[in-house]
């Protein structure tokens, strides 16, 4: 029998050990990277989405807001249209409804409604109200156009209200109010304001509405009504009777004012039953 030297040997089982060794690591590594990344068609590459009208809100904004971002690719496969739909509607307090559906193989369809604004509430900056008494932000989102401001005396944090609904007398009473001047002085005069945040005051001398409502006339006038909380609807009528007279005698004291530019202002009280106190 023979005898194998000592030094031979152990090159002999450090050499087979360190083939064992690569062939094993090879085939681990073969075995551990053999499923296939996922293929582009399998990633969300595009967006498509319809709303009231063309492209109201940026795509980037929705893609945001399901955070969705294209240096971080998203698998189609993991969008869950339920989720994505309770996402939007929990970030975005602008939009009022929403449908998520996936498109195979990488696109996602998104159709919304957003609010419409009937005022701005003017206790917060840059703040609308919808008719369902939901606050929201109007820049960067809708155009500027003329809108009514609701006082209220509001209080709390603005970014705590938004997307939330408002209850209570004070802005019940304000948008009454809104929708009555709406439909019986339209085409008459602009609805500037409406202030009910003194209707609750303490004293009864205190205790009005205050609705400022601009004639567009010339001169121009800004007509200043102060109404009570109870009867209002009929001090609006009573407004409404007298506003020819006003506006005749406006024109006629137009020689008063600087300019025919300069808007004026008059003050109508008509808090006590069957008097107009005119200023």
């Amino acid at each position: 029998m023979t005898h194998m030297p000592l030094s031979r040997a152990l090159s002999w089982i450090v050499g087979t050990t360190l083939v064992f060794t690569v062939t094993t690591h090879k085939v681990l590594r073969h075995v551990f990277s053999s499923k296939p990344p996922l293929r582009q068609e399998e990633m969300i590459a595009y967006m498509v989405q319809t709303g009231p009208c063309r492209e109201m809100l940026h795509s980037d904004y929705l893609m945001e807001l399901l955070q969705l971002s294209v240096d971080k690719p998203t698998p189609f496969s993991s969008l869950d249209p339920d989720n994505a739909r309770e996402k939007i509607l929990s970030c975005s307090p602008v939009i009022r409804e929403v449908g998520v559906k996936k498109i195979p193989p990488n696109t996602v369809y998104v159709d919304y409604t957003v609010r419409k604004p009937i005022a701005r509430l003017a206790d917060f900056y840059n703040t609308a109200i919808d008719r369902d008494k939901v606050l929201f932000p109007l820049y960067p989102f809708f155009s500027p156009k003329k809108l009514p401001d609701v006082y209220l005396g509001q209080e709390g944090s603005q970014n705590s209200l938004l997307g939330k609904t408002l209850e209570g007398a004070f802005v019940e009473k304000a948008l009454e109010i809104l929708d009555l001047l709406q439909a019986k002085g339209q085409d008459l005069f602009v609805i500037q304001r409406i202030d009910v945040s003194r209707m609750k005051a303490e004293s009864l001398g205190k205790r009005e509405i205050i609705v400022a409502l601009d004639q567009e006339t010339s001169p121009p006038v800004t007509h200043y009504l102060r109404l009570t909380p109870r009867h209002f609807a009929k001090e609006i009528d009573h407004y409404l009777q007298l506003r020819g007279f006003l506006l005749s005698s406006e024109q006629q004291a137009k020689e008063l004012l600087d300019s025919g530019n300069i808007r004026g202002i008059r003050t109508i009280d008509l808090r006590l039953d069957q008097l107009a106190f005119i200023q």
